[in-house]
């Protein structure tokens, strides 16, 4: 499928360097596109409704409402008969469509590679190699339930979950309760981690997992089981092995293990970052600003 993929792509950027035009001509009192050579040679006869703008020499068609695909040398890559189809990049090699309402991709052939079944646009954003997909009950309109396509565009969890997201380093919270809404972890093959009990999740490495209940955060391990009792208002993201803890309205840091290695006690603090070859971070403390190394120690 790749080399497949590769070749055509290849074929479409040499004939992107060809240049077209669209023309006008009235056909039976309606006034239909088609495609003309750097020549001037008809390529394509006016029979079409719309031809958008080519790109990476790919345009858009429309006919009789519904939309395709052309190619520089006129040739349909993909019959109009879609409600609407996104702009196809080389880069790609892919795009989404819909028809009733339902969304799929086709490749550049116009290849269904995820057949539309899906009530909201696949989009891969997100995360490079996943994205979440949507379906409802039939006979309820209003509920969707999520799933996830792998970047093969292969179904790897089912439309099941009321709610589905990233949740950092890899991980996917969920949930199944759109009353009381509580997030559960699933873990890199998809599985569930620990079950549905917190407000919200946030996982801020593989190993170090920040958890939400009752308007304050505490830190978790892969498992789901305590690294400490601590309550933090907020705890932000890693940088040079340490991450910002907030406690109390003061501020200080965690290692990659999630112990408190520097206790909150700072007014404030920025990240910790490598200058000249030492890692150190500026804090502030009772009007005073200066710098500290990894361990809290400051530095003169």
């Amino acid at each position: 499928m790749k080399t497949l993929i590769f070749l055509l792509l290849s074929s479409f950027f040499l004939q992107a360097t060809n240049a077209q035009n669209t023309f006008l001509k009235k056909i039976d009192g309606q006034y239909k596109y088609g495609l003309k050579d750097k020549g001037g040679k008809e390529i394509t006869a006016p029979k079409y409704d719309e031809i958008k703008d080519f790109s990476d020499g790919i345009a858009q068609i429309k006919l009789n409402e519904k939309w395709g695909l052309i190619d520089s040398t006129g040739k349909e890559l993909v019959y109009p008969k879609y409600d609407f189809i996104g702009e196809l990049s080389l880069y790609l090699g892919y795009t989404s469509v819909r028809i009733d309402g339902k969304w799929g991709i086709i490749d550049i052939s116009g290849n269904e590679l995820v057949v539309p079944k899906y009530n909201a646009e696949i989009d891969f954003g997100w995360s490079r190699t996943r994205a979440l997909v949507s379906i409802n009950d039939p006979a309820d309109k209003k509920n969707e339930l999520w799933g996830l396509l792998d970047k093969s565009f292969k179904e790897i969890i089912t439309p099941s979950y009321s709610d589905l997201d990233g949740a950092g380093s890899g991980y996917l919270k969920f949930s199944m309760d759109r009353v009381n809404v509580k997030y559960g972890l699933l873990g890199f093959d998809y599985k569930e981690i620990f079950a549905m009990k917190y407000d919200d999740i946030d996982a801020k490495s593989k190993d170090i997992i920040s958890v939400k209940n009752n308007g304050k955060w505490t830190l978790v391990n892969a498992k789901g089981n305590a690294v400490n009792n601590i309550e933090y208002e907020d705890i932000r993201g890693f940088a040079e092995g340490r991450a910002i803890v907030v406690r109390q309205g003061k501020v200080g840091f965690i290692d990659e293990k999630g112990y408190e290695i520097i206790a909150c006690k700072f007014d404030g603090t920025d990240y910790f970052k490598k200058t000249s070859g030492i890692v150190k971070a500026y804090v502030r403390l009772d009007g005073r600003k200066y710098y500290i190394d990894v361990n809290g120690i400051e530095i003169k």
